[in-house]
């Protein structure tokens, strides 16, 4: 399935889906919802104050993020303490970024920030991207029966989702030098980005800015602009048994 939602934010779509199955509908409205209400919170912040909160990292992005996954129809709860263990380690206590409860289904989610020069693949941020990636897999892969011993008992179906948002810019030393670009060359740009990522997302999400949001803004003596944010996810299913 490959659908676009229009915004005054400008658009929102998946340019790779998760296979169909058992609740994939349900979790898709759940996403869908969430990362619409992601990029209208961006805009409405931009429009007060005069910034983007996702040009910040992940503590700043996350009483949005909050405000998303509510506006998704979720019951959610940041932070919620959560037991991880993985074969041959003992059993971790830690906390994951939000459990949240939409439908019949609950989530355990873990929450990434990173940022990446637009046909650029410096490795310097390639190697940022990975390693956060990476970290926020395998909190999803330990969560299992002993977390949702205390969060998802009674809950017809358990996911673990790595929710990875990339923030795609442009930078330049002039203004006029930074120019808008299609989303074409945006969506070649992050499949080839995701490439890189092991294990490979399955599932992403676009959000394409529309031409207004994309005027370039001065940074640090430097003219920068954000084509695009992209939405990285790792699913899994998570096994109570």
């Amino acid at each position: 399935m490959n659908w676009k939602a229009q915004g005054k934010y400008g658009s929102v779509r998946e340019i790779q889906s998760y296979p169909d199955g058992p609740k994939i509908r349900v979790a898709r409205r759940f996403l869908s919802g969430l990362v619409k209400d992601f990029a209208s919170w961006n805009r409405d912040f931009r429009k007060c104050a005069g910034l983007f909160p996702v040009m910040f990292r992940e503590r700043q992005i996350s009483g949005g993020l909050f405000k998303a996954i509510l506006h998704s129809g979720a019951q959610a709860l940041a932070e919620p303490p959560i037991k991880r263990k993985r074969r041959g380690v003992p059993e971790k206590r830690g906390w994951a970024d939000f459990v949240a409860y939409f439908d019949d289904t609950m989530w355990i989610l873990e929450v990434k920030h990173t940022y990446c020069k637009l046909n650029y693949f410096k490795k310097t941020e390639l190697k940022w991207l990975s390693g956060e990636w990476k970290d926020a897999v395998e909190k999803v892969e330990s969560s299992g029966r002993t977390a949702l011993g205390d969060w998802g008992e009674g809950w017809h179906t358990h996911f673990g989702a790595t929710l990875h948002i990339v923030l795609v810019y442009q930078q330049h030393k002039m203004k006029a030098k930074v120019q808008s670009v299609s989303e074409r060359e945006v969506v070649n740009y992050v499949r080839s980005l995701s490439s890189h990522l092991s294990p490979k997302p399955n599932w992403i999400w676009l959000w394409s800015l529309n031409h207004k949001l994309q005027e370039a803004q001065e940074y640090d003596e430097k003219w920068e602009n954000y084509p695009a944010v992209c939405f990285f996810i790792y699913l899994k299913r998570l096994d109570v048994g």
